[in-house]
């Protein structure tokens, strides 16, 4: 597709030149060719198209564009600018494929900008629009792929995975094999929520033997949660060996990337028993002094290593600090986030010598809504040197 849009540039005018800029965009980044500041260059001239663009459609496609290359880094000001110029486009008189690709955008945006509730509203009003007026093809597969994550976000890792598997067809059938890969990359998160650990392993083996990997964020998910799988289970040398599949690929994948691997990799060498190894490799990412970048989407996983990692009392107040700032936009995230940033409240709070009886009372509510192997793997996670500071499933009956 590069190929075809770069061979005929020169001979596109007008409007045809415009969204042949947006599809070559779209193109450039899927292979990876493109860095952080020629991705911000691509979204500003997608901005420029989104707002003055003589056709509406072009003007929901560039919003469309624009909303896919900044999807997953939770900038706020970004998504709050893309969905204004969304919010300025007259719904009532758009075509059905163009009304469902526009609420679509605005559901991804208001979920970057942290409105979940309002991110639902519009992948609901998409979703009845799209099935009212028969809307196939890849959109409709971005929108079933959209619900399942929001069931995921929020929780419900059991019917989330059922409603990923049921996509999987869809994305063959449409050959899109980066969709398909992603689809099973999600539902090894859910089957390893739910502790299904035979069924997460499978795919999970199945999909890192595949000569078509996920993107970068589901290949490095798929490696933590099967060297999760194998450290529960007590297969120390199938860990360690997952744990360095995924070490190949940093050398081709942005810092970002290495922080979050960094982190993913503690968890798993922490679970073996490597507990210092575990923390030495988390404190190469967790800057007390200077702060760090967070990383979008994986709040509560910074959340535990920016409390676990701290050596002295100078760092627990710094990390009391910055997980005060975390829970005070607890809404914002997911719901396995909210309860990661709680459980580090109250380990970091524990170290200090100090209660949180308020954290302690929303953690236990919120993990009583997720699956007991999910509530039991945080206790293990979060556990200090007298052991676990945080309930397990068994604790949580009433």
């Amino acid at each position: 597709s590069l190929c075809v849009l770069e061979a005929h540039a020169d001979s596109l005018i007008g409007d045809d030149a415009a969204y042949a800029r947006v599809l070559r965009v779209l193109a450039t980044v899927k292979l990876d060719r493109v860095s952080n500041a020629e991705r911000a260059e691509a979204i500003e001239e997608l901005c420029q198209t989104a707002k003055h663009a003589p056709h509406v459609d072009l003007r929901i496609r560039a919003i469309a564009a624009a909303t896919s290359l900044s999807a997953g880094e939770r900038d706020e000001h970004l998504a709050h600018r893309l969905y204004n110029v969304a919010a300025d486009i007259p719904a009532e008189s758009l075509e059905p494929e163009a009304l469902v690709r526009l609420q679509g955008s605005k559901a991804v945006l208001a979920y970057e900008m942290g409105d979940l509730r309002a991110s639902r509203r519009h992948l609901d009003e998409a979703l009845h629009h799209a099935e009212r007026h028969a809307i196939a093809g890849g959109l409709a597969l971005r929108l079933r792929m959209g619900l399942a994550g929001h069931v995921m976000v929020a929780g419900a890792y059991d019917e989330a995975v059922r409603l990923f598997l049921q996509i999987v067809p869809l994305a063959e059938q449409l050959g899109n094999e980066d969709s398909r890969a992603l689809v099973i990359a999600n539902s090894i998160v859910c089957y390893g929520r739910l502790g299904r650990f035979t069924e997460m392993m499978r795919h999970a083996e199945s999909l890192l033997a595949s000569p078509r990997l996920p993107q970068r964020y589901a290949r490095f998910g798929t490696c933590y949660w099967k060297g999760i799988g194998h450290a529960l289970m007590g297969q120390r040398r199938e860990a360690l060996e997952t744990l360095s599949i995924a070490d190949k690929y940093l050398s081709e994948n942005p810092s970002q990337i290495v922080r979050l691997w960094t982190l993913m990799k503690s968890d798993v060498l922490f679970l073996l028993g490597y507990e210092e190894q575990a923390k030495s490799a988390a404190r190469r990412v967790i800057h007390y002094e200077t702060g760090q970048p967070p990383i979008a989407h994986y709040e509560g996983l910074v959340a535990r290593w920016t409390a676990l990692a701290a050596c002295r009392r100078s760092e627990r107040l710094i990390a009391q600090q910055h997980l005060a700032e975390l829970r005070a936009r607890l809404e914002r995230y997911a719901a396995i986030d909210q309860v990661e940033i709680l459980g580090s409240i109250i380990y970091n709070q524990h170290c200090l010598g100090l209660a949180a009886p308020a954290e302690g009372a929303m953690m236990r509510d919120r993990l009583r809504h997720l699956p007991p192997a999910t509530a039991d793997l945080l206790a293990k996670l979060l556990r200090g040197p007298n052991g676990p500071c945080l309930p397990c499933a068994s604790d949580l009956v009433s």
